[in-house]
């Protein structure tokens, strides 16, 4: 990919702690150093990395790890607060932080951080609903007024074309 479109455009994503489908690394903070410090060479755009186990199978903290290692742009996911994204980035611990699921359930997040106000609690239930129901309509030929009724319900701030769904 580096070669295709240039290091500087690609980005990559690793989940040290992840568990899905049993999966386990025997250690983790090894595998994090590992990888994180091979991938120096490749001056990739950024290095992203979850910091937990959605599953709570494998604990580790593996950040710091990352951020000993990696000397490129790297950036934090999974369960920061506001205020501990702000002061990870303040202390050099993270260049960025990825919101997750908490942007799924606040798509004005931004705007409610700055405010200070109440964050919707994420449910799962609901990730990418409008997106499924649109295909589904696309794919059993509903009528348009259905298919426009239900993008009523996607942000029009977001980045893709509705009729490329």
């Amino acid at each position: 990919m580096t070669q295709a479109i240039g290091s500087e455009r690609v980005g990559l994503r690793l989940s040290p702690l992840n568990s899905f489908n049993s999966m386990k690394d025997s250690d983790p903070l090894a595998l994090i150093g590992f990888l994180a410090d091979k991938l120096n060479a490749f001056k990739l755009a950024y290095l992203h990395v979850m910091r937990a186990d959605f599953f709570g199978v494998q604990k580790a903290d593996v950040m710091p790890v990352a951020r000993e290692k990696y000397k490129g742009v790297l950036v934090g996911n999974m369960g920061y607060s506001a205020d501990e994204a702000e002061a990870a980035i303040a202390e050099g611990k993270l260049d960025a932080v990825a919101f997750g699921t908490a942007f799924l359930a606040n798509p004005d997040l931004p705007a409610r951080i700055r405010a200070k106000a109440p964050l919707n609690a994420p449910d799962s239930n609901t990730f990418y609903r409008a997106i499924q129901t649109i295909r589904h309509c696309r794919s059993h030929k509903s009528p348009p007024q259905k298919i426009e009724e239900t993008s009523r319900f996607i942000p029009k701030a977001l980045p893709f074309d509705l009729a490329k769904l």
